[in-house]
């Protein structure tokens, strides 16, 4: 039990020092910075149990590389590629979200990025409607 106290403790640590030290380069000006063509794609009209995709990209407008770590989608939509190297500075990646609708409706899809940049987290959204 001490054991895992200790591990905790120490991972806090790591982590809580990891998140100071990014602000401070944020605060300085040196972090990695997004520049995202569109936050939000509309992927029009589907037939239910058509495929529909699209590509989000950016830019790292940043001082240092750009670092994605994980990205999540809402229960819906599923990743086909993402920009797994880290992005000089200048540089440009991409995220490609596919969506299959089940039923008719509005489709609103969430994807969340976490990333060494400035904006720790950042939440784009598929848009469309399935018929």
């Amino acid at each position: 039990m001490k054991l895992k106290a200790l591990f905790l403790s120490i991972l806090l640590c790591v982590l809580f020092g990891s998140v100071q030290a990014q602000d401070d380069l944020s605060a300085k000006g040196i972090a990695a910075k997004f520049a995202w063509d569109a936050q939000s794609q509309d992927l029009g009209t589907l037939a239910v149990g058509d495929k529909g995709t699209q590509t989000f990209t950016f830019k790292n407008e940043g001082k240092i590389p750009l670092m994605i770590s994980s990205v999540t989608t809402s229960w819906g939509a599923t990743l086909s590629n993402y920009s797994k190297s880290p992005i000089p500075p200048g540089g440009s990646g991409k995220i490609v979200a596919d969506y299959t609708p089940k039923k008719s409706g509005a489709i609103k899809e969430y994807i969340t990025v976490v990333s060494n940049a400035e904006s720790f987290t950042v939440s784009l959204t598929l848009t469309g409607k399935a018929e």
